[in-house]
């Protein structure tokens, strides 16, 4: 029982302290009666083999470095071995097959790699099985669904290739997570996948993938998370989906790709995303099923540019849990459905790019939502931004509900997931604008534009659960017919925001600038009035918008000298003036 080791760590030599003989594990160190997380670096010595009572073998998120020791395999009584997130390099020792008792190995996120030893087999107990995020090559083996106890497959982030063994379904009735993304898999989705009865996670995307997705996926009564993105899947989307009601999580298309985020203690809405339109080549056909709209517990639905087509969904009247919905790009028809209203949880609604017609339903709770995004279609008549009532979501985005599934998979929280997924997308819609609009506090988008509005420009009006964040927010109603003056109750609310960018261009606006206002609005970074029938002369008060990144007042009908008041605009980047009478 007072066994130690030592292992050199950045701060010294640490030691670990073997509990009972059984438990090695060095998360933290003791200063006297404090606990404080150390971090270790350098090589596992082979003499770790010694430990002949070794029962939990847990070193995770260090700097250990060097290959893995095949001493390990000598542990004859090794139920856990944890090394994830090192530096730990070379090949999985074969002998880990010896380890017949192991019940968790997890391995992910070092640089293992070659081919998953077939040895590894032996482990018959093991329930938890996670390379992720390792440069591991060859297939998929067979002999994981040989595994009685397996219940947590974890192989994404590597580099396998070939198809996903249907053979790896045969016996897997107790599988509860089985996560492939990421890798080069080649084939169909596997219909015997509806065996798999217990079945809470699948996540299959970044891979080439081709083919339906197999209707026998709707056997899996018990499926949480779904995420078959960024493959070249096709065909229609099965009905039978539907049957999954416990599905949280669906995402069938996504312009983001994902990448593995590594040590991500604290979570930043970008982490592990990279904006790239390349790599998302499922297209699929017809409809989106009345079914899969009316799943009763679904948080997010996720199909932008999916090649879907028909009427926009109108059966959402059994939303209550959808946060997100994404169907932006695709080819719907039809109006917004009223039943959309219905949804009082939803802070992420983008319907952009698509062929919808007639008015805003008035039961939208837009000023409540994150992100609103109508833009490019033919939406037409008034804009009513609703009231601002308090809304009944205040830490949805909340970082602390946020888990990064590809961390620590061996505890996977699932009531998680799509809080997290949420976050990211979230962060994800402004990561094309100008960098003065990505603070720290959350940022909140509401694009109108390109579309046939008409009547007054609405004023600005957000959820108090919205103020109180302090958001940077941006109200986008550019290329319509919006005629009158800019309101000055525009700029009324700009206390509450970090930071403020609005866009008027290229519509029916005439009279003169409310200066007045706008130089009240500290917070204003944006504005964008070109296009429109603005008269009068350029105020001088405008070098008082100190802070003001971009101004574009092109294309008006505005007279007179440039004040040189201008020159005290010293964070503008973007000026337009031309096509004026100046």
């Amino acid at each position: 029982g007072g066994s130690t080791s030592q292992v050199h760590a950045s701060s010294g030599t640490v030691p670990l302290c073997l509990q009972n003989g059984t438990v090695l594990d060095a998360s933290f160190v003791y200063h006297g009666n404090d606990r404080v997380p150390c971090t270790l670096t350098g090589s596992l010595s082979p003499a770790i083999g010694n430990l002949s009572q070794l029962r939990m073998l847990s070193l995770p998120f260090h700097g250990l470095s060097g290959e893995i020791p095949n001493e390990i395999a000598a542990l004859k009584l090794l139920e856990i071995l944890d090394l994830t997130g090192n530096a730990f390099t070379g090949t999985i020792p074969a002998e880990f097959g010896q380890l017949s008792r192991l019940r968790i190995l997890n391995l992910a996120y070092n640089s293992l790699q070659n081919d998953i030893p077939m040895e590894l087999s032996g482990c018959k107990r093991v329930h938890t099985f996670n390379l992720a995020g390792n440069m591991l090559t060859g297939k998929v083996p067979v002999f994981l669904g040989n595994l009685p106890y397996l219940e947590l497959l974890v192989l994404s982030f590597n580099q396998l290739d070939g198809a996903i063994p249907p053979e790896l379904f045969s016996g897997c009735s107790i599988l509860k997570y089985l996560h492939l993304a990421g890798n080069f898999l080649t084939g169909t989705i596997p219909p015997e996948l509806g065996n798999c009865s217990h079945l809470q996670s699948l996540m299959l995307f970044s891979n080439f993938l081709s083919g339906p997705i197999p209707s026998q996926l709707g056997k899996l009564s018990g499926l949480q998370s779904l995420d078959v993105s960024r493959n070249s899947l096709g065909a229609e989307i099965p009905s039978q989906l539907g049957n999954c009601t416990q599905l949280s999580l669906l995402v069938l298309t996504n312009v983001l790709a994902i990448e593995p985020c590594i040590n991500c203690t604290a979570i930043d809405p970008l982490d592990g995303y990279t904006d790239k339109d390349k790599g998302e080549y499922n297209y699929f056909a017809g409809a989106l099923p009345d079914s899969v709209v009316r799943l009763p517990q679904i948080r997010i639905l996720w199909a932008p540019k999916a090649g879907l087509n028909g009427d926009l969904p109108s059966g959402w009247d059994d939303c209550e849990d959808l946060e997100a919905l994404n169907l932006a790009g695709n080819m719907f028809t039809g109006v917004i459905p009223k039943s959309l209203g219905s949804c009082r949880h939803l802070i992420y609604l983008d319907l952009s790019s698509n062929e919808l017609k007639g008015n805003i339903p008035v039961d939208l709770m837009i000023t409540c939502m994150v992100v609103f995004n109508i833009s490019g279609n033919w939406l037409s008549g008034d804009v009513f931004l609703g009231s601002n009532d308090s809304c009944p979501h205040t830490d949805l985005l909340s970082p602390q509900r946020a888990l990064p599934i590809w961390l620590d998979e061996s505890n996977f929280l699932l009531d998680t997931v799509s809080s997290y997924f949420l976050t990211l997308y979230c962060g994800s819609v402004i990561n094309g604008l100008p960098g003065w609009l990505l603070p720290e506090s959350i940022p909140v988008v509401h694009d109108f534009h390109e579309n046939n509005f008409t009547g007054l420009v609405p004023s600005p009006l957000l959820g108090a659960a919205l103020v109180q964040r302090n958001p940077a927010y941006g109200l986008f109603l550019s290329v319509n017919e919006f005629t009158g003056a800019i309101p000055t109750t525009m700029f009324n609310s700009c206390q509450n925001f970090q930071m403020f960018a609005v866009s008027l261009s290229q519509n029916l606006l005439g009279e003169v600038l409310p200066i007045d206002a706008m130089v009240r609005c500290k917070s204003l970074r944006h504005f964008d009035a070109a296009l429109n029938n603005l008269s009068g002369v350029i105020p001088p008060e405008l070098g008082e918008l100190r802070y003001l990144v971009y101004l574009d007042l092109g294309a008006n009908n505005l007279s007179g000298r440039i004040p040189p008041q201008v020159r005290h605009l010293v964070k503008l980047e973007y000026l337009v003036l031309a096509n004026n009478t100046l």
